[in-house]
This record gives structure tokens, C-alpha cells and sequence, in this order.
């Protein structure tokens, strides 16, 4: 067999140039999107992509199953560059994917040190195993009983039994680093030695989440070139952030971003968080006494199941849409309307919202959010670079429910403000110090007698709706409690539309280099 010989293989050459695999594959895909998104329904029709190619397919899986290639461009100069084509249909015919605003321009990896994580594939897997690990240990390890119960009540052994966990944690989730091949080998390894328990790794997980990331990130950059959010605050949330080397370019909207990652990513139809069905099932098998045939649907041709409807219209109903736009909240429905849908068509999955009208309407809901937050707190200066945390941190709670921030909650928020007395801030765990006791329900009372402080009223309401069966609260508070303590600490932003002053608490200490 003859062997094929290819000029300038574009991982080899761009890793010997100093880019690693991770980087080649975020920009390969991220111009993937980016050509597509770009492309008219004709253009894109006459290469066969329909309309949700970029959301229904796994892009890096079709790297990895060489259904994309990157041949080099003989007419290159300088660096080598490539000509994008796909396979779409698995036929082994490829249809070129040319960049449609200049179809002789190649492709060169780049790798762009100021994207925000959640636009890379290495931020992504960082962000999944740390969610993944924080949520296990949330979960399973209980300050005032797994040590006991496991024979670590020496406080002295107790770091090394975390170490140890965590770092066979880590093992299982580094085998993302190797693709395909060291997800199986991982779980080979994990299955073959007897002590160890049997693993089963899905990386389309990761790999799906970076795309959503970008395609989200890329619409949203299109419409703001167009002016489609000229007059909306939120918009305001981007430019440059405080990191460890210096203030650095986030190329992204944090609000949205943080938003997209809480409810995680966009549907175009609508759903009710509550339902526990399998939304992919077509058929109920039956028995001998009967009850099989097909399951029943919304109405013909909906993808809505009967079960999920009827949960949806219920008085507890959450039905949701786009990301996480409720189909009971007044002003979606208005905005939606006006946008040209019908509420009841949604709701029954005859209509679907587009991902650029879903933007719209949550840039919307932002600045909505915004205004609400300052209104119940009373700062007038939110929208500032020296609050730009502390706004991040409310509007994600009141994007969820305004109810979070409740009176304790407001009671520590201003003291702190006043005093600059970490005591407010407090810390993400349990009033009652080295256990994990939480009052909720019955026991909610229980909590006034504690001075409030706002991590610790974080964790108690995410624990009390985890003990309900809503562990998701859990990554939402903890994710709330970073950006608050990063506030607390004096980290700003440099977002150019805020404002740029130093916050009192700030002042007692160092002045801002912004200032």
C-alpha cells in the first residue's frame, strides 16, 4: 500500500512552531463556527448544512474521525496555511468550507492568549473538572461525618486524605488531555485493576460545551457590530479583566457569559427544567397486557412530549426557553411577541426561537436584572468597574429570583460596604463551623441566630435546595461566592464604558493603578 505523503501537516507544523494541540483546536474551531455563522441560508444550503448544523454536530469529534481536513495551500506566503473542507454526511466527499467575506484567504492557527477561558478548549475542561470535583465533594464529603465514617478523625491525617482524593480525581478528568484514545485507556486502566472502580468518560461532554461557548460568544459579537444592543447597559460588561498577569482582555460579555454558563447554554425549544422523562424517547414498548405504541405528543410534528407540556402549563410549570428565558415571565412574553412569535406555538413546539431573538430578549432580561438589583440594594454605582464583581454576583441571583437577595442578604452587603469587615463576607460553608448543618424548611428560623454574612447565606440556600433535589444551586451559589469575594478583595475591572474609580473599602488600602 502506497503511502500518502502530506506537505506540512498543520498540527506538526504549528506545535513545532510553539502552539499546542489544545490551541490549534480551539482556533480550528472557533473559524469553523465563525464561517458558518457568517454564511447566507444560500450559502450555506448549497454546501448541505442545515440550519442547526453547528449545534446538532460535535465539530472536534469530526477532527478527530477525519471528517475536517486542513490541506496545505500551495499558494501560501510566508507561514503555511490551509483550505478548511468537510465531510458532512460521512461519504467521503468534502465540500470546501471557505472563509465567505474573502474565499481566497487560508487558514493559519492562531493562538489568541487574551480569548476568555470559556472560549478554549483547555479553559473549558479546566472549568468542567473543577464544577465536576466541586460538586462531588459537595456532595459526598460531609465536614461532621465522612471522616469519622472512614476512620480519618486525626485532623492531622484529613489534608492528605483530600490530597489523595483529589488527585485521583484529577486522574480520571486528565485523560480529556489525550482525546479519544486516553479517554479509553483511562477507563481500561480503571477497569482492569480490581481496587479501582469500573469508569465510564463521555469527552463529547467538554467538546460540545466549547462549541456552545463559541457560537454563543460569535452571534453575539455580530449583533453588537450590527448595533443591535445600543442602547442596553449589559453590554457595557466587557473589555479587560484583573488576572494574575496583569489586566488582560476578556473578548467576551461577562454577564451574558456567566448567564450562558448558569443555564447552561441556549435551546431553541421550549423545556421544564422539573421533567424527568427521556425527552428522546419516540416509543413506549409495550407487554402482553398491552400499553406500547408511540409516545404521546404535543401535537403533530412536535417535538414535545404530552407529559412535559402538561408539566409546563401546571401551577408549578417552569416552562423555559432560549437560555433560560421563562415562558411565564411578562416581559419575555412581551418581547417575544413583538419578535413576532406566538407564546402558545412555543409552548408547544410548533414554533422554535432562533438564537439571535433569544440574545435580544436576554440582553434584555440583563439590563432589566440590573435595574432590579440596584433598586433592592440602593448602590447607584453598579455599573462601575469597582463593582463590576459584586454586579455579576447580583444579577446572576436575580436572573434566577430576586428572592435570594433577601433581607439577611442585604444586611451583610451594606454593613460590609460600611465597615469593610470581612466578617460580612464571611465564607462558603456552614454558620455552624466544621459541620454542614443548614436551616431550611422546618429549621429555616434556626438561621437567625447567626449575624449574616453573604457567603455563608450562599450556602445555606444552596444546600437547602439541594436537600429539595436541586443540587444545580450548589455550582450556581458557589460561582456567586467567587465573584464576590473577588469584589470584597478589590479586584476591577477595565471595562472602557464603566466607570473607573476606586471603591471604599479600596480606599483604606492601596490605590488602584486605574485611578
Amino acid at each position: 500500500m502506497t503511502r500518502e505523503l502530506v506537505k506540512y501537516p498543520m498540527f506538526k507544523t504549528y506545535m513545532s512552531k510553539g502552539l499546542s494541540e489544545d490551541e490549534i483546536k480551539t482556533d480550528a474551531t472557533l473559524t469553523i463556527v465563525n464561517r458558518g455563522l457568517n454564511m447566507t441560508d444560500g450559502e450555506r444550503a448549497a454546501l448541505g448544512l442545515s440550519s442547526d448544523f453547528f449545534t446538532a454536530e460535535n465539530i472536534l469529534g469530526l477532527m478527530d474521525n477525519k471528517r475536517i481536513r486542513f490541506d496545505y495551500d500551495a499558494t501560501s506566503i510566508g507561514d503555511p496555511t490551509y483550505r478548511i473542507s468537510m465531510d458532512l454526511d460521512g461519504d467521503g466527499i468534502f465540500m470546501a468550507l471557505n472563509n465567505p467575506n474573502n474565499p481566497e484567504s487560508g487558514f493559519k492557527p492562531e493562538a489568541n492568549r487574551e480569548l476568555n477561558a470559556s472560549l478554549t478548549l483547555s479553559g473549558v475542561r479546566s472549568d468542567f473538572q473543577n464544577t465536576a470535583w466541586q460538586n462531588w465533594k459537595s456532595q459526598n464529603i460531609k465536614a461532621d461525618t465522612f471522616f469519622k465514617t472512614y476512620g480519618f478523625a486525626n485532623i492531622e491525617e484529613q489534608p492528605l486524605v483530600m490530597q489523595t482524593l483529589k488527585g485521583m480525581f484529577n486522574l480520571v478528568y486528565n485523560g480529556y488531555n489525550k482525546g479519544k484514545n486516553g479517554i479509553e485507556d483511562l477507563g481500561r486502566m480503571f477497569n482492569d485493576i480490581e481496587w479501582l472502580p469500573d469508569v465510564s468518560i463521555d469527552m463529547n461532554t467538554v467538546e460540545r460545551q466549547l462549541q456552545e461557548n463559541q457560537i454563543a460568544f460569535l452571534t453575539y459579537q455580530q449583533q453588537k457590530e450590527a448595533g443591535v444592543f445600543d442602547d442596553n447597559l449589559a453590554t457595557q460588561f466587557s473589555g479587560k479583566e484583573q488576572t494574575a498577569m496583569g489586566y488582560q482582555n476578556t473578548a467576551t460579555n461577562l454577564l451574558m457569559d456567566t448567564i450562558n454558563k448558569q443555564e447552561g447554554g441556549f435551546y431553541a425549544q421550549a423545556y421544564d427544567s422539573g421533567f424527568t422523562g427521556n425527552r428522546n424517547k419516540t416509543f413506549n414498548v409495550g407487554t402482553r397486557a398491552g400499553g406500547g405504541g408511540p409516545v404521546e405528543m404535543v401535537t403533530e410534528g412536535s417535538k414535545i412530549q404530552k407529559a412535559e407540556y402538561d408539566l409546563m402549563m401546571s401551577e408549578n410549570g417552569d416552562p423555559t426557553i432560549g437560555t433560560g428565558l421563562s415562558l411565564k415571565d411578562p416581559t419575555v412574553k412581551s418581547q417575544l411577541t413583538e419578535l413576532g412569535y406566538d407564546i402558545d406555538k412555543l409552548l408547544t413546539g410548533e414554533q422554535t426561537i432562533t438564537r439571535e431573538d433569544n440574545n435580544i430578549v436576554m440582553m434584555k432580561m440583563l439590563d432589566d436584572k440590573l435595574k432590579l438589583v440596584q433598586s433592592i440594594t440602593g448602590i447607584d454605582d453598579l455599573a462601575s468597574n469597582k463593582n463590576a464583581y459584586l454586579t455579576v454576583a447580583l444579577v446572576k441571583l436575580a436572573y434566577n429570583s430576586s428572592s435570594w437577595i433577601g433581607p439577611r442578604f442585604q444586611k451583610a452587603l451594606n454593613q460590609f460596604i460600611k465597615t469593610g469587615d470581612m466578617k460580612y463576607i464571611g465564607s462558603f460553608g456552614s454558620y455552624k463551623e466544621g459541620t454542614d448543618e443548614f436551616y431550611s424548611g422546618a429549621t429555616a428560623a434556626g438561621v437567625k441566630q447567626y449575624e449574616p454574612a453573604l457567603l455563608n447565606e450562599l450556602w445555606n440556600d444552596a444546600e437547602g435546595q439541594a436537600a429539595i433535589g436541586y443540587g444545580g444551586f450548589r455550582t450556581m451559589m458557589r460561582d456567586v461566592a467567587e465573584y464576590i469575594t473577588a469584589w470584597s478583595q478589590g479586584q476591577m475591572t477595565y471595562f472602557p464604558d464603566l466607570q473607573v474609580t476606586t471603591s471604599p473599602q479600596i480606599q483604606k488600602k492601596n490605590k488602584s493603578i486605574l485611578d
